[in-house]
């Protein structure tokens, strides 16, 4: 699950990606039952691995009521 979610951070480097848009690529079979407690502890979890300190994100970071993107330039 991380890792289709790095891929779809990835692919959209700098861009917010919705919690829709996330929840279909990474859980494209329950397309509606999918919440927002689920995406946050994915993020929580991509964040541990990929943050120096994820307290304070500077890689994979929120935008407030839109979504995430992973900050780096191409």
């Amino acid at each position: 699950m991380r890792c289709a979610l790095f891929a779809l951070l990835w692919a959209r480097r700098d861009q917010v990606c919705s919690k829709d848009e996330i929840a279909a690529a990474v859980w494209p079979e329950y397309q509606e039952e999918i919440y927002d407690y689920q995406i946050e502890s994915l993020v929580k979890r991509l964040r541990a691995k990929l943050e120096p300190n994820p307290a304070e994100p500077a890689l994979l970071l929120s935008a407030a009521g839109r979504g995430y993107r992973l900050a780096g330039g191409r």
